[in-house]
C-alpha cells in the first residue's frame, strides 16, 4: 500500500525507522528538516519509506509569492513511476492550503532534476535563481 504522511517529531519517532540505506531517508535527516522548520512528506510503500520530499514552511518572494520545495526523493529503484509526481501534489496541496498559488525550485539542479522540474511545467522565474510552478496551470501536475 503507498502512503504519503505529513511528518511531525511525534509520527516520526513512532515510525521508529531503522537505519536507511538512502541518506535522504534516514530518520535523522529528517529529523533535522523538521527541526529548520520545514514541512515533510514521506512516502512509505508497503511500510518502507520510498521516498520524500521537503518544502519551506512560510512563503518566500512577492509577485508572485511562492514556497520552495527543498528537496525530492525517490529511492532509485523506484523512479519513474510516478511517485515523485505524487509527492509534488501533496506538496501543491499543502501551498494551496496555505493559500500559496507557486511552488518554487533552485534554478541549479542535477540533469535529472532539470528533467524533472520540466516534466512538472516548472518555469522561470522573476528570480534568476528560482523555477516557479503556477499551480493554477492545470497542465504541471497532470498525469501522463
Amino acid at each position: 500500500m503507498l502512503i504519503i504522511r505529513k511528518l511531525t517529531e511525534k509520527k516520526l519517532r513512532a515510525s521508529g525507522g531503522g537505519a536507511e540505506p538512502d541518506e535522504a531517508l534516514r530518520p535523522e535527516a529528517l529529523s533535522a528538516a523538521l527541526e529548520e522548520g520545514m514541512t515533510v512528506f514521506l512516502m512509505l510503500l508497503d511500510e518502507e519509506a520510498a521516498g520524500v520530499l521537503t518544502m519551506g514552511s512560510e512563503a518566500e518572494g512577492s509577485s508572485p509569492a511562492f514556497v520552495r520545495v527543498r528537496n525530492v526523493y525517490v529511492r532509485p529503484a523506484l523512479r519513474r513511476h510516478g511517485l515523485g509526481r505524487m509527492l509534488m501534489c501533496s506538496a501543491a496541496g499543502e501551498a494551496v492550503e496555505r493559500r500559496v498559488w507557486f511552488l518554487g525550485c533552485d534554478a541549479a539542479l542535477s540533469e535529472e532534476g532539470t528533467a524533472f522540474a520540466a516534466a512538472m511545467h516548472f518555469r522561470a522565474g522573476a528570480a534568476a535563481d528560482t523555477l516557479l510552478l503556477d499551480l493554477s496551470d492545470v497542465e504541471g501536475l497532470r498525469h501522463g
